[in-house]
């Protein structure tokens, strides 16, 4: 029965410091805070030319200046828009409904 003086908490940490006495030694991991590890991720600055089709697809060739007429289109499909930019720029697609 428990002890009408000591509160449970108080029953309970003295048994996990007990335990800790009992099975602890110097060899367990410590857990200590460290400096945060901050990652860099590097994108090379490339030119860069995106092709959007009629029909919705998007590819990318490396390069500029590339001529337009030397790409594939698949059958009943076009170009859209043709645009050169460099890899480090985003390249955002609006459609007709808002859709990014």
């Amino acid at each position: 029965m428990l002890d009408d003086r000591k509160a449970l908490s108080d029953v309970i940490v003295a048994e996990i410091e007990a335990d800790a006495a009992r099975y602890g030694d110097k060899r367990r991991t410590l857990i200590e805070a460290v400096a945060p590890v901050v990652l860099t991720r590097t994108v090379p600055d490339e030119p860069l030319t995106v092709t959007l089709s009629r029909h919705g697809w998007i590819r990318s060739r490396q390069g500029h200046a590339l001529d337009a007429s030397q790409f594939a289109w698949k059958a009943g499909d076009g170009p859209l828009a043709i645009l050169e930019t460099r890899t480090v720029h985003p390249v955002i697609v609006l459609d007709t409904m808002g859709r990014a």
